[in-house]
């Protein structure tokens, strides 16, 4: 299965300390990770962010050092036009059968609305597929 991580789903391992790749793998057989450029770019600005709280600051660094120790694929927004990240994860995810992991609770409404599966943090403790 391939599955889109956003932004905050990438932070989680800083915030609250959560493994959530090897979680992922006990619930998806083989998944295929990817991250769109956009949300790299969002991880670079809140990790230099002074204004950020020093605990986001750290996670977003630890969630690019993930990205490039467990090898995940980031997918460039140079072809398709959009207003926000969210709106460019729901259209890549339409077009390439991806499920999307979010934390975001608007974002996973309007992905349910879309008919794209989500990947959600249950209780802060295990993944799941919804």
């Amino acid at each position: 299965m391939k599955i889109i991580l956003d932004t905050n789903f990438l932070m989680i391992p800083g915030t609250l300390k959560i493994d959530v790749f090897t979680q992922i793998k006990e619930e998806i057989p083989d998944p295929k990770l990817y991250v769109v450029d956009e949300s790299v770019n969002e991880l670079i600005k809140i990790s230099q962010d002074k204004r950020q709280k020093q605990k986001h600051r750290e996670a977003a660094k630890l969630a690019l050092q993930f990205i490039n120790k467990f090898n995940i694929r980031v997918v460039s927004s140079k072809t398709t036009s959009f207003k926000n990240v969210d709106e460019l994860i729901l259209k890549i995810a339409k077009r390439g059968g991806f499920a999307v992991a979010t934390q975001d609770q608007a974002f996973k409404r309007i992905l349910k609305e879309n008919n794209v599966q989500i990947l959600i943090l249950r209780q802060k403790k295990h993944v799941k597929l919804i």
